[in-house]
């Protein structure tokens, strides 16, 4: 017994829509992650990592993997937030694509409370709320 199946085609999506689609999806992943740092390390090479930003039952958290903050004091980490407004993009593979902003520097943000688990490999940082205007936190359900 032979099964026939139709298949379906796909409507080809405009170039113009896809490029405008993963932009969307860059802007948003770039107001919800920061870069973290550290100032000095047992190597002397700084350290970096990424963190996200989730806001749970009001309060706000900076959440990232433990082995990223798990060797440094508080005091020692540092943040790198997005540039306020639309990214510049540019060809960044080629040597010759203008940077047409400068990256923002690190900064000393205020730690409130730290929560680890090294089994699971993961952290938070309860950070205040005066963050909104660097990174937005994505809100989680009271029961989650």
């Amino acid at each position: 017994m032979k099964i026939r199946t139709q298949s379906k085609k796909r409507k080809r999506v405009p170039q113009g829509l896809q490029k405008a689609a993963k932009e969307a999806i860059e802007e948003t992943i770039f107001w919800h992650t920061c870069g973290i740092t550290c100032r000095h390390t047992k190597s002397g090479f700084p350290d970096t990592g990424a963190g996200t930003g989730i806001e749970w039952e009001g309060r706000f958290f900076i959440v990232t993997a433990n082995h990223v903050i798990n060797e440094f004091e508080d005091s020692d980490l540092e943040f790198i937030f997005r540039p306020s407004g639309t990214l510049d993009r540019s060809l960044w593979w080629q040597n010759k694509s203008p940077q047409t902003k400068p990256p923002q520097r690190a900064r000393d943000i205020s730690i409130v409370q730290r929560y680890s688990d090294s089994k699971y490999d993961l952290a938070a940082l309860e950070v205040g709320a005066e963050l909104k205007n660097s990174l937005r936190f994505h809100r989680l359900q009271p029961d989650s």
